[in-house]
């Protein structure tokens, strides 16, 4: 049966790509959507969210200046290591889905035994991930005026 909503491979236009990243995102939202969900809870009945809410602020100001402020450290966590995991996760769908890319060169590199361009492109990964953890410390940093990066 083909409804012919979406394209199932190759780069086609917008269209196409809503299966790959539908395919990259589910999991890490769900994650996400969990522990921010815990954080803000945990955060939303500290002491000085109770204080805050005595003093009678409202609401959305409760959750967004004071709750979910405090709540950011768990949440860069869970995302930097759910970012290096759709790092590796890229080399897969782009192969499901024959998008051009790291993925299609890696595949084409094992099957041809290049192991010049395998290397590559496990250094190429490697430096990604190693970015997105500089960029979670960094961004640790901007979140909690307490750490220092050093």
């Amino acid at each position: 049966m083909n409804l012919g909503l979406v394209p199932t491979s190759g780069q086609s236009g917008p269209s196409s790509w809503v299966l790959p990243v539908a395919t990259l995102m589910l999991g890490p939202v769900g994650v996400l959507t969990q522990v921010v969900r815990a954080a803000m809870i945990e955060a939303m009945h500290s002491g000085y969210v109770q204080n805050a809410r005595a003093r009678g602020y409202t609401r959305w100001r409760l959750a967004l200046r004071h709750a979910l402020r405090n709540a950011t450290l768990p949440i860069i966590t869970v995302a930097g290591d759910k970012a290096s995991g759709m790092v590796n996760g890229v080399i897969i769908v782009s192969t499901v889905f024959a998008w051009p890319g790291v993925g299609a060169v890696m595949v084409r590199a094992v099957l041809n035994r290049d192991f010049v361009v395998i290397q590559a492109g496990v250094f190429v990964i490697g430096v990604a991930v190693i970015l997105l953890n500089v960029l979670v410390d960094t961004l640790y940093a901007v979140a909690d005026p307490r750490i220092r990066v050093s």
